[in-house]
């Protein structure tokens, strides 16, 4: 009997296996696994969601359209489908039967095939922030991230793992199969940064940065070395000190961003530069729309910093 924790925490199949379960060409029993596998896993999901989508009823038919490799690949599948269990019961109607569902399952690989490969790192980009949990475990903002409570313990770190970890490694391909796409180095850094591996979300950013400086990528790797320099004591001060130089820049072409306010406004609190921090803090309210953000910029820090000053000397907190 197969262990359901085993189908779960297993290695993903295949991408074929899911066109074959959508083509109704799997065996009762491995279908079960799968179908077990894809209810724990959201990367199988949507595959499995895919492989449906792309197997509609009225592709499910012997396409003479097909090349004459595609037609191979089809007969070769058809002899194989004729003796399986759910083929068997139906082999008396015609070998044409078996023929249609190769012929569907060539057309759902393809078209999954081209799913696969029309995936682009903004894609990626996006799902991370999905896939990032019910909470945040990294205090800067990331450009487009709604707003969830901050939790640093480990428990909450790790429950974000797994789907992250899934989308790092289809990362590593595509940056590995496309090395001079800014994106795809963006979408490995930022997984990085998500999962605290900061030293490779850095180096990954900046590579990202040398090929499009774009805004979005310099918040991001303004945000890596930040987080970096609140647990790496060595390069602690030469990070936020780069941060904030970063960040500054930024803020001069882009004065209402309210990410790179926020970050900033972090960057230079930690570094307990009150009287600036406090200013702007001010700045990001003033332009934050989200009430999560606004909250936890006046309750959070706001506050937290004019008490802090009421206990500190002026010439201190300068």
């Amino acid at each position: 009997m197969t262990n359901q924790r085993d189908i779960v925490v297993g290695s993903c199949p295949e991408q074929e296996s899911w066109a074959m379960l959508a083509a109704g060409v799997m065996d009762e029993a491995e279908a079960d696994q799968r179908l077990a596998h894809a209810s724990k896993c959201p990367t199988c999901a949507d595959r499995l969601k895919d492989a449906i989508s792309v197997l509609r009823p009225d592709e499910s038919h012997y396409d003479t359209s097909l090349t004459i490799d595609e037609e191979l690949v089809a007969k070769r599948v058809a002899s194989q489908v004729a003796g399986h269990p759910n083929v068997r019961a139906r082999r008396s109607e015609s070998l044409a039967w078996a023929m249609a569902v190769a012929a569907a399952v060539v057309v759902a690989l393809s078209s999954l095939a081209w799913f696969v490969l029309r995936e682009n790192s903004q894609d990626l980009l996006e799902r991370s922030l999905l896939a990032s949990g019910e909470y945040r475990t990294i205090e800067t903002r990331l450009p487009g991230a709604q707003h969830r409570q901050l939790n640093l313990e480990r428990s909450a770190v790790e429950a974000t793992q797994p789907e992250l970890k899934e989308l790092l490694i289809r990362a590593e391909d595509r940056r590995a199969a496309s090395p001079t796409d800014a994106g795809w180095a963006h979408a490995l850094g930022r997984m990085e940064l998500l999962l605290r591996r900061f030293d490779e979300a850095i180096e990954h950013l900046e590579i990202a940065a040398k090929l499009d400086p774009s805004p979005m990528i310099q918040i991001e790797l303004a945000a890596a070395l930040a987080e970096r320099a609140q647990v790496n004591v060595a390069s602690g001060d030469a990070d936020a000190l780069r941060a904030i130089d970063v960040l500054r820049s930024l803020r001069r072409s882009r004065p209402r961003d309210t990410v790179v306010l926020f970050n900033l406004a972090l960057a230079l609190e930690r570094r307990e530069q009150w009287s600036e921090a406090l200013g702007v803090w001010r700045e990001a309210l003033l332009n934050e729309s989200e009430p999560g953000w606004r909250s936890e910029i006046q309750e959070r820090h706001i506050e937290y910093i004019e008490e802090t000053v009421e206990t500190i000397s002026p010439d201190e907190g300068r």
